[in-house]
């Protein structure tokens, strides 16, 4: 869960058309919150990881890509004909994934 500020949270979008809201935000897995008295905060800091996720306009929906291939089964159900370009990011690496996935959702848009 996420740590609202005085009670006020939002993410803004960073792409925004005609299908999809599209939004980043730093998550933390189950396990590194259930480790924190062993390995402290900065362990669970350490363990924050930045996902990209679109909310669709017509299905009233968020789809959250926790990794390359939940991106690739988005785009081969929701848009088959951009399937190279998922494949693309499955095959990069992990710190440049998220700027594929941006450049995807931006040309659905």
């Amino acid at each position: 869960s996420q740590v609202r500020d005085a009670g006020d949270f939002h993410i803004p979008a960073l792409i925004v058309g005609k299908n999809y809201l599209y939004f980043e935000e730093y998550f933390t897995s189950k396990a590194a919150v259930a480790t924190f008295p062993l390995t402290g905060l900065a362990g669970v800091g350490l363990a924050r990881r930045l996902k990209g996720f679109v909310f669709d306009h017509s299905r009233k929906e968020f789809n959250i890509f926790k990794n390359a291939k939940d991106f690739k089964y988005f785009i081969s159900h929701e848009h088959p004909n951009y399937n190279n370009q998922a494949d693309q990011v499955v095959a990069t690496k992990q710190k440049k994934q998220l700027d594929l996935i941006r450049n995807v959702v931006n040309k659905i848009q």
